[in-house]
């Protein structure tokens, strides 16, 4: 039995609306063979066994225990219920349709970087029965041992013990001026929009063009992205007065030490589009930005932020059952929801060893409120999944316009539904 720690705010933050699910998506050159990628599945499955787990609840909180049950890999394009009978209790399910691998995952098992590590494992072992039996393995985790301690290892339990000490907010060197209380923009409030069912869009541009441009104007595609949509937001509401704000999604492994472990260590900076910074050019705004995220990546400064996030995890902890830790969950997120405008996730080149050749897009859908944008690059370009709440495409459109502003060319692959994994916990 394995106890839940930095997971969970995911765990009993869960809920219809929010589920804290995501699917990653990749499209390989050829129709995709069911029989042998449930061959590499099981054989991924063997390498991160950590991941063969299901969630029991006891009269206090939820732990997750050994799942013996099959690992069934799913003909299907419809996302994959986690934690029931569809995916056999398992908070990661694979599927597959047509020429596309889709990875249904629960974010309370792993975030992105992990799930990278398995889905770079199972697209080796595919790959390589379909294609080459000598594929290279390098840069991919393979079975080719035992698997190392510090992957399961929760970098939390010593520093929650006390066996690891962490800096306080006045021990740091880098100092970041404190925001305004001024709650961010909210596009909830935009009468142009009526909320509905989840829509996503997916574009793929030139990664030569988009890293080009990103060094002449001082920027990462982090930040030129999350730039730009501040830039098509603020456009679209030019009598606002309150602050655009991206939340970036930044991983803790290297500050906690743990650049390997298995489970979800994500936080959140917050990049503020406001003020003075509206007037300045490109090049000076993505400066502006990259300084901030830099100042706000500073390893001491890090380390202060998740010692907060202990105390969190221990009031979670010491509340006496699962419903409780849910209703305070619910409290706690709602209190979140005027930090930010859009959220933004730059998972990075994909890395896919030498079964990269045979992918030809990458590509992760959250589950998220408001607009968030997700980006990944593979073989040579970058793809853009940008999910939203409401049908309206105005924002979308504005986002594009910025695009074509500064030069780049872009192709829409997908304007539709959005499919959202759902989770049925305990």
């Amino acid at each position: 039995m394995e106890k839940i720690i930095c997971e969970s705010t995911y765990f009993y933050g869960s809920y219809e609306e929010n589920p804290q699910t995501y699917r990653i998506k990749f499209r390989l050159k050829d129709s995709v063979d069911g029989e042998l990628l449930q061959k590499a599945a099981e054989l991924s499955m063997k390498r991160y066994p950590y991941y063969a787990v299901r969630c029991s609840r006891t009269e206090q909180e939820y732990v997750l225990v050994k799942n013996s049950e099959p690992f069934v890999v799913r003909h299907t394009n419809e996302p994959i219920e986690l934690g029931g009978d569809a995916s056999n209790g398992y908070l990661l399910a694979i599927s597959f349709w047509e020429d596309l691998i889709w990875l249904n995952v629960f974010h309370g098992l792993s975030d992105g970087c992990g799930t990278m590590r398995f889905a770079r494992t199972l697209l080796y072992y595919y790959c390589q029965q379909r294609y080459d039996a000598s594929l290279p393995a390098d840069g991919v985790q393979i079975n080719d041992g035992s698997i190392p301690q510090y992957e399961w290892d929760n970098p939390y339990i010593k520093i929650m013990s006390g066996e690891r000490r962490l800096p306080n907010e006045d021990e740091i060197s880098v100092k970041v001026k404190t925001p305004s209380n001024s709650p961010a923009l909210s596009l909830f409030d935009d009468p142009r929009i009526t909320l509905s069912n989840r829509k996503c869009y997916q574009l793929r541009l030139s990664e030569k063009q988009v890293i080009q441009y990103c060094r002449t104007q001082d920027g990462t595609p982090g930040v030129l992205f999350s730039l730009l949509m501040s830039r098509a937001i603020d456009k679209l509401n030019p009598q606002n007065k309150r602050p655009i704000i991206s939340g970036m999604a930044m991983n803790l492994r290297p500050a906690l030490d743990a650049p390997m472990y298995k489970g979800s260590t994500i936080t959140l900076a917050y990049l503020p589009y406001s003020g003075k910074i509206k007037d300045k050019p490109f090049a000076v705004q993505a400066t502006a930005l990259r300084g901030k995220l830099l100042l706000l990546s500073d390893h001491n400064r890090l380390l202060a932020g998740i010692k907060n996030s202990t105390k969190l995890y221990s009031a979670i902890a010491q509340i006496p059952t699962v419903e409780g830790k849910k209703q305070f969950m619910q409290k706690i997120m709602s209190n979140y929801k005027n930090t930010s405008t859009f959220g933004v996730s730059y998972v990075g080149p994909a890395k896919l060893g030498a079964a990269e050749r045979y992918v030809t897009e990458a590509e992760v859908e959250n589950a998220s409120e408001s607009i968030f944008i997700e980006v990944m690059s593979v073989n040579n370009s970058f793809f853009l999944n940008i999910t939203q709440q409401w049908q309206e495409n105005l924002y979308f459109d504005a986002f594009c316009e910025e695009l074509a502003a500064i030069g780049f060319e872009y192709e829409l692959l997908y304007c539709g539904e959005q499919k959202v994994t759902k989770v049925n916990l305990p």
